[in-house]
């Protein structure tokens, strides 16, 4: 592993330089008032209108919420699985935004929640419809009511994670079913990892410029909900992993204030992968980037460089 040192120079100038970088996400996502009492009302698990009449057999979708910290929030959306297919399914991590909302840009289109009491609504910032998400025409727009504990799980669908990615000539196909991460490409036999905690997104890029994409699963697990990283590239028709420990990346004066709650983005434009982490007892964040390099035939992820925020919004 290569050293990495920075002067405070250095980070002056990095920082300057993710601020201007960031300026469409300090647009899309700021600190609300009272921000810390505001996010508890969105946690919990809340569910559609049919959910009173599930024992006579009427569908439902159900929304849980769970914070990772201040400003970052897990959003899960299942529908009834047991007696025909899943309705709607939608998994991200979800930021405030300046009006008190949680909102994520990770799809297309962006969803935002809202909250009024015990009734949480789901919205398109963009004013588009919300049936990407959802099959046989229906919609994750509309309001939920909150109830306690968790939805019934007899009849929940238990789909950990699924999203379609395609890059070029390729389609992706991330699912995650009883603790096991499957990866297929083109629809064949896929890669199967297991796994325990949650999968915020997943993402394709070609950071290296090679003409062949890349798959990054990010993978929320731990008390203190760190992030870890399955990447893989494409070689020729076979899915090869991609050599990465993010720990190993940590220098000692980093990994001493490190406590998990991390976010992982690609920034193609850039060819780089985004990792921002908060820095215990401080607001502020390290910002991180890593390319993407061969060496020896085979494929790592390698710092670029580290700097220091105090951006709350997230990647």
């Amino acid at each position: 592993m290569k050293k990495f040192s920075y002067s405070l120079s250095i980070i002056v100038l990095l920082v300057v330089t993710l601020t201007a970088c960031n300026s469409a996400s300090e647009n899309r996502f700021g600190e609300p008032e009272n921000f810390k009492e505001a996010g508890e009302d969105f946690v919990g698990t809340f569910v559609s209108e049919g959910y009173e009449k599930k024992d006579s057999g009427a569908d439902w979708v159900s929304v849980t919420i769970t914070r990772i910290r201040e400003n970052l929030f897990h959003a899960e959306v299942r529908s009834r699985s047991d007696i025909k297919k899943p309705t709607c399914t939608f998994t991200a991590d979800v930021h405030f935004n300046k009006k008190g909302e949680l909102v994520t840009s990770e799809y297309n289109p962006d969803l935002g929640f809202r909250i009024s009491g015990d009734s949480l609504s789901i919205y398109s910032p963009a004013g588009k419809e919300l049936n990407y998400f959802c099959s046989g025409g229906a919609t994750l727009a509309g309001s939920y009511k909150r109830i306690s504990g968790r939805p019934d799980q007899k009849q929940v669908d238990h789909t950990q994670f699924w999203k379609l990615l395609e890059y070029g000539g390729s389609t992706f196909i991330v699912q995650a079913m009883n603790d096991t991460l499957t990866i297929q490409r083109n629809f064949a036999a896929g890669i199967k990892i297991p796994f325990k905690g949650s999968i915020p997104n997943a993402e394709t890029a070609d950071l290296d410029n090679d003409g062949f994409p890349e798959v990054y699963v990010y993978i929320r697990e731990g008390k203190d909900q760190h992030i870890r990283l399955e990447a893989y590239y494409l070689d020729e028709d076979v899915l090869r992993k991609i050599s990465f420990n993010s720990k190993d990346r940590l220098q000692p004066e980093e990994e001493k204030v490190y406590y998990g709650r991390d976010e992982y983005k690609v920034n193609e434009d850039d060819g780089v992968l985004q990792r921002l982490f908060p820095i215990k007892g401080t607001k502020n964040f390290h910002f991180v980037e890593y390319i993407l390099e061969t060496e020896k035939g085979t494929k790592e992820l390698r710092l670029r460089n580290v700097s220091i925020t105090n951006m709350i919004t997230g990647l």
